[in-house]
């Protein structure tokens, strides 16, 4: 038998939509557990699989499941909202809620297979980017005071002589800083270093990489 690597979420007060989704599932070798309600997904919940959960109209929106999940210190997957019927609207303030998929009874096989394989990848990929930020964090940790001023100023652009007379530091000090600087964070190249300084806020989200690297090399 092989391991389980994921797990689906059904969340819906009726049994008959419970049974019918596990099923589905379960014919696309999909892992699944359904829940009659709140309460028990979050005694008997994974955080240790990658998820997506499936939430039936008649269970609580996605806004009040994403603030329950917070009230209980719990990570909540990716969510496919089931109505009965919804309006394009509706549809929308259930995303901006925190729904990844809005889907309509009777739902279709196709659509409800493609939401959660989406959902299943977002929470992957999201696992992921959280331990690549707690292994940054711990060697961030690592840096000296003088190692962490110099990286800000490196991911800034700054030219190596405007940040040693800013630092009030020679050229060749600034870059014995640097060549540390990488080799703690474990930086391949100025477009890594900048990547991880974004990861963990030392510079804004978004930064054009290629410009900076550009500026830097004047």
């Amino acid at each position: 038998m092989s391991e389980i690597d994921h797990c689906i979420y059904v969340i819906d007060s009726d049994p008959r939509m419970r049974g019918h989704l596990l099923r589905l599932l379960a014919a696309y070798a999909m892992s699944a557990v359904a829940f009659d309600e709140v309460d028990t997904f979050f005694a008997e919940a994974r955080p240790d699989l990658p998820g997506c959960l499936i939430l039936g109209s008649c269970s609580p929106t996605p806004s009040e499941l994403n603030a329950r999940c917070q009230e209980a210190n719990l990570r909540c997957p990716p969510i496919v909202y089931i109505t009965r019927g919804a309006d394009v609207l509706s549809a929308v303030r259930v995303m901006r809620a925190g729904a990844i998929d809005v889907l309509t009874r009777p739902v279709s096989k196709d659509a409800l297979l493609a939401a959660v394989h989406e959902g299943l990848s977002r929470d992957r990929e999201e696992r992921f980017l959280q331990q690549e930020l707690r292994v940054l964090r711990q060697r961030q940790m690592r840096l000296t005071s003088r190692e962490v001023q110099v990286f800000k100023l490196v991911v800034e652009g700054k030219l190596n002589k405007q940040s040693a007379w800013e630092l009030g530091i020679s050229q060749s000090t600034l870059q014995a800083h640097r060549g540390r600087l990488m080799h703690k964070m474990k930086a391949q190249s100025l477009a890594d270093l900048v990547r991880m300084a974004s990861m963990l806020g030392l510079t804004q989200w978004g930064v054009e990489v290629r410009s900076m690297m550009a500026r830097s090399a004047q």
